[in-house]
């Protein structure tokens, strides 16, 4: 009795971390004073292996190959999806590495390219639908200027529902290493 008490909570503990607004939760990063995980010059980091919980029915929904920003993700391993947005000679284009049972992306974020090169990433970590820290690009304000919008769930937030958001405005640095994305405020809402 005694062990399956034991067992019955350790896998109580385990759920609790998996929901958004847990500990284990990945938009933690939001809450932070902002460091920058990109670099000038850096390489496209390599995508995960597809995710073995991924829908099959849901790979047909890939994105083709149409600019050079999507070949370069491509040939790092990641899966298109989504559209791109362009101006200004920057490139947001958005890759995944799996998918869920209603084919939303999971193990994505959303790349940056300004002139060609790769410029970064909006989020350190990769992202998985309807978690704590899931984001988009949502606009590119001025030139060199892009901003983007993370949900963030309270611990009782059904899945369906984050109850908060933060908007996070990212400036693009032109240096002599390449162009890098540098995240310089977040405001919660």
């Amino acid at each position: 009795m005694r062990t399956l008490a034991s067992g019955a909570l350790s896998a109580l503990a385990l759920i609790l971390a998996l929901l958004p607004g847990s500990a284990a939760a990945d938009g933690g990063w939001l809450d932070q004073p902002l460091g920058n995980w990109n670099k000038a010059g850096m390489d496209i980091p390599q995508a995960p292996a597809m995710d073995p919980s991924t829908n099959p029915q849901c790979l047909p929904q890939k994105r083709p190959v149409d600019t050079a920003a999507d070949q370069a993700l491509s040939d790092a391993g990641w899966t298109l999806y989504a559209g791109y947005n362009a101006g200004w000679d920057t490139y947001v284009v958005r890759g995944l590495s799996g998918y869920d049972g209603m084919c939303r992306p999971l193990g994505y974020n959303v790349f940056v390219f300004v002139d060609g090169q790769f410029a970064g990433t909006i989020s350190p970590d990769l992202m998985d639908s309807r978690t704590d820290g899931t984001g988009d690009v949502t606009s590119f304000a001025a030139k060199d200027a892009i901003s983007a919008e993370f949900q963030r769930y309270a611990p009782t937030d059904p899945l369906c529902c984050p109850s908060g958001g933060a908007s996070v405005f990212y400036q693009v640095n032109r240096t002599p290493n390449g162009p890098v994305l540098v995240p310089q405020n977040v405001t919660a809402h």
